[in-house]
């Protein structure tokens, strides 16, 4: 058993195998059943496993949405799933059930996948790993995050995909108009309207929608440090401090000399007396 699933995981495409995979190699439903409850494989989806367990949530996500979209027909990973398999961040996400669009109805779909339908679907090819897996637009499926949870958890993955040039302002714009007359579609827009690459992080993001909130105008990224100009600062001050205490120093110096001369004239005086 271990050496058939050593050879199994040698295989294995990204970790991947399905239970086709692993008949060809020796393995047949009921050792594999025994492999996944002693926690040594992972069941993704049916036929679909990973070769060891995932090591978290996020990383058992993609690869779920990896197993579960293959060979479906005309449908494309979208929403959050979308987003992971590019390796977008997301923000508050039910991770636990994988997003797909397509243009028709399924009559089963498995509890751990959640089926959306659309008129007409554009699917772009993401590459994960060695294979390729059906997408919407990254810009399709940020809208629909925003629509199902949320501006903020839009602007999360949107400030993301901006900073490393898979998205544009204009693409937010297209995918919204898609989607003109649902619920939340114009309080969307305003927020998707902050929308900034120079967010390096969630954290940051977050903190901008607070501060739009709040009504407060910042720049993000402003270089905190020294520069040329507060060198010149810093140092024309220094020299002015130093110039003020020297003629501080000088003044007292004169008093004393005034007030040592003024003594003696007083002394001088009262001996001719």
């Amino acid at each position: 058993m271990d050496e058939l699933l050593t050879t199994m995981r040698a295989l294995a495409a990204d970790g991947l195998f399905s239970a086709a995979d692993a008949r060809a190699c020796g393995l047949d439903r009921r050792l594999l059943a025994e492999a996944a409850a002693r926690g040594e494989i992972e069941r993704l989806a049916r036929g679909q496993y990973l070769v060891s367990p995932a090591p978290d949530l996020r990383e058992l996500h993609r690869s779920r949405s990896i197993a579960v979209v293959d060979g479906l027909e005309r449908t494309g990973l979208s929403h959050d799933s979308g987003l992971v398999v590019r390796g977008l961040p997301t923000f508050a996400a039910d991770l636990s059930r994988v997003h797909v669009t397509s243009t028709r109805r399924r009559k089963r779909v498995p509890p751990h996948v959640h089926h959306w339908v659309r008129r007409s679907v554009v699917l772009d090819e993401v590459v994960v790993g060695s294979t390729t897996v059906p997408a919407l637009p990254v810009a399709d499926c940020v809208v629909q995050v925003g629509l199902l949870r949320g501006g903020e958890a839009a602007l999360v993955p949107a400030d993301a995909a901006i900073r490393q040039g898979s998205l544009t302002v204009d693409d937010l714009s297209a995918a919204l108009d898609l989607v003109v007359g649902h619920r939340g579609v114009r309080s969307l827009r305003q927020m998707l309207a902050w929308a900034d690459g120079r967010h390096e992080t969630p954290g940051e993001t977050r903190t901008g929608v607070c501060l739009h909130r709040l009504g407060l105008a910042y720049t993000p990224q402003v270089w905190i440090g020294q520069t040329a100009s507060t060198r010149s600062w810093t140092t024309s001050r220094s020299s002015s401090s130093s110039t003020a205490h020297s003629s501080t120093r000088t003044r007292t110096l004169s008093s004393q000399r005034r007030s040592a001369r003024t003594g003696s004239a007083h002394a001088a005086t009262a001996s001719s007396g």
